[in-house]
């Protein structure tokens, strides 16, 4: 039975801002949703509180979940940036969002993603006003993008 990667993606929205990372990576710049992937054993839910703690240093205390989404039916995704001369899907089709409402902790970069970053690899912390979340065309997942605008009465 083939296993089905998962996702888990943290939404932080202070003052009507959102936190994204503005990524540059293989020579392209684009934008995404902090999270990452579901390990075995674990749900969504505690993926999404670990990612955060890995990725900003943050304690998770209070979220929702948002929605879910299959990222297969994005018609051009940011899987396409990476070098795959074998094909390899390595990304999650099925990702989690959740809102997190209460959270300790500054959101800085830290823990694998601060330990990869190079001058190829890059990953800024970056507010986005929730209004213009129509306008980043290059914020991936673009379906979890979508879903926002709509979630959030943005169109």
């Amino acid at each position: 039975m083939k296993r089905i990667r998962r996702r888990a993606t943290g939404i932080i929205i202070i003052e009507g801002k959102v936190l994204v990372f503005h990524r540059y990576r293989n020579g392209k710049w684009y934008y995404s949703f902090p999270g990452g992937g579901v390990e075995k054993g674990e749900t969504p839910k505690q993926a999404m509180i670990r990612e955060m703690q890995e990725e900003l240093s943050i304690d998770v205390k209070k979220f929702i979940f948002l929605f879910s989404v299959d990222v297969k039916l994005d018609k051009k995704h940011f899987f396409d940036l990476d070098e795959n001369p074998e094909g390899i899907n390595k990304y999650s089709p099925v990702q989690y969002f959740y809102q997190i409402t209460k959270f300790f902790g500054d959101p800085v970069l830290s823990g694998p993603e601060k330990e990869k970053e190079s001058e190829n690899n890059q990953y800024i912390i970056k507010w986005i006003s929730i209004s213009e979340l129509k306008n980043y065309k290059n914020l991936f997942p673009e379906e979890g993008r979508r879903k926002l605008i709509t979630l959030f009465d943005l169109a």
